[in-house]
């Protein structure tokens, strides 16, 4: 099982930027909106697991102190 290691905040946040950033890609139809769509997916899809591949590849976690794994 993989750890979290976002905090509320940050999965928030990233949750909301993705979407914001697939719903501008399907608006346009430029190569940028590709990119960007790409982008909104990663942020996404780790906000709502709640786990970033590359937090942990850098042993970084922003859930706390008391953060209890799960």
């Amino acid at each position: 099982m993989v750890c979290r290691n976002l905090g509320n905040f940050e999965r928030l946040v990233r949750v909301l930027f993705g979407s914001g950033l697939v719903f501008c890609a399907i608006a346009n139809t430029t190569t940028w909106s590709v990119v960007g769509a790409g982008v909104g997916l990663v942020l996404l899809v780790t906000g709502l697991r709640g786990w970033c591949p590359l937090f942990a590849l850098l042993n970084i976690n922003t859930r706390g102190v008391n953060a209890k794994k799960t």
